[in-house]
């Protein structure tokens, strides 16, 4: 699995060797992250101060699966991607980020499943 945090790629090959990176993403904002298997699954995560936000892809192609946090609110959000440009996401697709470590966590543990809390 490879792992990208701010354009930086890293081979993950077990949850332990992902535990330092979720540490780092802890700590850092913004941060746009992707985790993805060779081929198939990928999972985003994009955190803007106390804002996070997650997309999962079951292949490049796919339209994917965004996190909600089910409060409504359509403010939006700007996060910052690696390559300068600015997304906004309204305020009720952003999650906790620990939910966010967890999914990347559960993907890594289950070769690139979705969260199910997502």
């Amino acid at each position: 699995m490879i792992l990208t945090i701010n354009n930086r790629r890293i081979s993950i090959a077990s949850i332990e060797a992902l535990s330092p990176y979720l540490d780092e993403i802890d700590v850092r904002s913004p941060v746009d992250v992707s985790f993805e298997l060779e081929s198939g699954p990928i999972l985003y995560v994009l955190r803007q101060g106390d804002y996070s936000f997650m997309l999962y892809l079951r292949e490049g192609t796919d339209a994917g699966f965004s996190s909600r946090s089910g409060s409504g609110d359509e403010r939006l959000v700007p996060f910052t991607l690696s390559n300068g440009q600015v997304d906004e996401y309204p305020v009720g697709w952003c999650i906790p980020l620990e939910e966010c470590l967890r999914a990347l966590a559960y993907f890594c543990v289950n070769g690139g499943e979705r969260y199910p809390h997502v």
